[in-house]
């Protein structure tokens, strides 16, 4: 009853049909999720449930009080960055992806989104870049000031590596049936990402409002950050420890993050950087065998 009524909660910000259409997107096919199909909601909160567990075994101290800054203060950070993992996958709600597993495909248009299978077709166009281009615009209509989503989008186009310019974030041929340019497709787009957001705790009618950073971190740190975001991903998709998830109802918090708990057990990381004290005046002699010379 209590995995119920959480369902329910949901959807109350849309209308009936968006449950069916999350309930089908999928985001890895059944042949690379073990045998079962894992829907598309269910790989980006297994990304986010990882990246929180690389938060707390495996960013250095420094890091986290570094995204604590941008998040906007002590103890934002950690939501910020499984946010950050966890969105990398949006782009994989547009047609040109969801067309190209027969199986997956079906379902989707018998949920009732449906696209011309021959502008589609043969067409190469990537989910990363697709997910950039859905992520600008929703985070823009979200009041997100252009610095804040000029160093987010990037993130997730680069997420297989290689980060492309703004200018590459059109289409082939400016062909917006390729990204999925109907309403419906429109909507599922955002009601994805926004469901995604509320399940981390960004909560109301809209959380991506409060989803925005307060600071626009170092180029450094951005490298950084691109980094985790393919290791969390990485990880998330190994098909040995998160097996397909059908099933929208079973796809909450709190059963990724056993997935993501016992893979991280199951892979044997270590912890990561962590902090030494700092060496007292009697190091040098320890290592030297006498004092320093006076200066």
């Amino acid at each position: 009853m209590e995995v119920e009524a959480m369902v329910d909660d949901r959807w109350q910000w849309y209308p009936p049909e968006v449950e069916g259409w999350l309930g089908a997107l999928w985001g890895k096919s059944a042949g690379r999720a073990g045998g079962t199909a894992n829907l598309l909601l269910s790989h980006m909160l297994d990304t986010a449930a990882v990246a929180e567990i690389v938060w707390d075994r495996y960013l250095p101290p420094v890091t986290r009080r570094r995204l604590d800054a941008v998040a906007g203060g002590p103890g934002k950070g950690r939501r910020l960055f499984a946010w950050l993992c966890g969105i990398h996958d949006c782009g994989k709600a547009t047609p040109v992806f969801q067309c190209l597993d027969p199986a997956g495909e079906a379902a989707v248009r018998q949920a009732g989104l449906t696209w011309d299978k021959y502008a589609v077709k043969g067409v190469s166009w990537r989910h990363d870049k697709a997910g950039a281009r859905v992520l600008r615009a929703l985070l823009t209509e979200a009041t997100w000031s252009k610095e804040q989503v000029g160093w987010v989008w990037p993130l997730v186009a680069g997420h297989h590596g290689l980060i492309p310019t703004l200018g590459q974030l059109s289409p082939p041929k400016r062909n917006e049936r390729l990204q999925g340019n109907s309403r419906p497709w429109k909507l599922a787009q955002s009601a994805l990402v926004e469901v995604f957001s509320r399940e981390l705790g960004y909560e109301g009618e809209a959380p991506l409002v409060a989803v925005e950073p307060l600071e626009v971190p170092s180029r450094a740190m951005q490298l950084q950050l691109a980094g985790f975001v393919v290791m969390a991903d990485w990880i998330a998709s190994d098909e040995r420890h998160f097996q397909g998830v059908p099933d929208l109802a079973a796809v909450t918090m709190p059963q990724v993050r056993q997935r993501a708990a016992a893979a991280w057990a199951r892979l044997g990381l270590r912890g990561g950087w962590g902090a030494l004290p700092v060496p007292g005046p009697e190091a040098f002699r320890d290592r030297f065998g006498h004092g320093p010379r006076p200066s």
